[in-house]
């Protein structure tokens, strides 16, 4: 007798589809490992994203302290940098920032500046300070710090840059 021949099992499962591959987003710039999202606002005029970001009281204070800076630091410019208003003058001095409560007012050099009224808050370089209200922006104590910051980036330079004498970040 000859051997029988197998029958081909026919198959029950579905043919596989295709593999699609879903078109890559645009690349953000590259930097150190890290991938660096561009900021739309970057390079917005400083009037247009005070009426964007600054509604009701927080708008008020935001365009008092641009006045302020104006006044009391005439040399500095302001640009939008990181998502705000950033004052510079030899690197950059201050900047502001509505939040839901409050306005912050910050300084790069802050920890290096003196707070006879004890009102900044904030880490071991930058410090700022939270405002609430328009009445509670005290110019005076404002106007102190913008003083100082100015005069520390014109004696010691930019703040962003590292001195020798400070420790690499993350050590």
């Amino acid at each position: 007798m000859a051997p029988k021949k197998k029958l081909a099992k026919k198959s029950t499962k579905k043919p596989k589809k295709a593999a699609t591959r879903k078109p890559k987003k645009a690349a953000a710039k590259k930097s150190g490992g890290m991938t660096a999202k561009v900021s739309p606002l970057k390079g917005m005029p400083v009037t247009a994203w005070v009426t964007a970001k600054a509604k009701g009281w927080h708008g008020e204070v935001v365009k008092a302290l641009l006045a302020l800076v104006t006044r009391v630091v005439p040399d500095a410019t302001v640009s939008i940098k990181w998502g705000q208003p950033v004052f510079d003058l030899c690197g950059p001095i201050a900047w502001v920032k509505p939040a839901k409560a409050h306005v912050s007012f910050g300084f790069w050099r802050g920890a290096e500046l003196t707070d006879h009224a004890g009102v900044l808050e904030g880490g071991s370089r930058m410090r700022h300070v939270k405002i609430t209200s328009p009445t509670e922006l005290d110019a005076e104590v404002i106007t102190a710090f913008l003083i100082e910051a100015a005069r520390l980036n014109v004696k010691l330079g930019d703040p962003t840059k590292r001195s020798p004498s400070l420790p690499p970040k993350g050590r």
